[in-house]
């Protein structure tokens, strides 16, 4: 019996434990298939993947920040920035890019991580990567240029948290950067962001 995939309903939140576990399967065409299915739920999938980012095992961290590459939640920004710190390259490069696929709503979760955790080098790193190519964005506020160029340094130095404080200080007047995002608010849309 041939199934069409237009007229399926997008999988509940229930079966989501059972995808989740199955991005850790050995059989590297059954880990992306669990993947796949998790894009598909959309932002119901998040909560899932952001603990799956953070607790998993190698291989379901790599699945979990790929899965978030693709659903383009805001509500997973905080959890992408600690996968920037990531002991794994792979996952770092895989938050990265998860990050940059949100756009502007990752500035404002990048800026607290780096005044919280600017001894990481690999959250500069990563968060270098993530604002150089945001900072081409239209709407992302000037001042991020000058962070850019700071982060290039390759010791902390005072100024790059000073003037992410200031950025963060200007952003509070815009509610678009300023509004916190939660899982919450997230799950209650369905479906994907874009």
């Amino acid at each position: 019996m041939s199934t069409n995939l237009s007229h399926r309903k997008p999988e509940s939140n229930s079966i989501a434990p059972e995808l989740i576990a199955g991005l850790s399967n050995k059989n590297g065409m059954k880990r992306r298939e669990s993947r796949k299915r998790l894009e598909k739920m959309g932002t119901i999938a998040t909560p899932f993947l952001i603990s799956a980012l953070a607790n998993g095992n190698e291989m379901t961290r790599w699945e979990a920040a790929k899965a978030l590459i693709k659903i383009q939640d805001p509500a997973a920004a905080e959890a992408l920035c600690n996968a920037l710190m990531d002991e794994s390259f792979e996952i770092q490069w895989l938050a990265a890019e998860a990050l940059i696929a949100l756009g502007i709503e990752a500035v404002r979760p990048i800026l607290l991580k780096l005044i919280e955790h600017y001894d990481s080098p690999y959250l500069r790193q990563g968060a270098h990567h993530v604002l150089k190519k945001l900072a081409k964005k239209e709407s992302a506020p000037k001042e991020i240029s000058s962070i850019v160029k700071d982060l290039n340094l390759l010791t902390p130095m005072e100024p790059v948290p000073l003037a992410v404080k200031r950025v963060l200080e200007k952003m509070k007047h815009n509610q678009h950067f300023y509004a916190p995002r939660t899982v919450e608010e997230s799950g209650t849309r369905g479906g994907m962001n874009k």
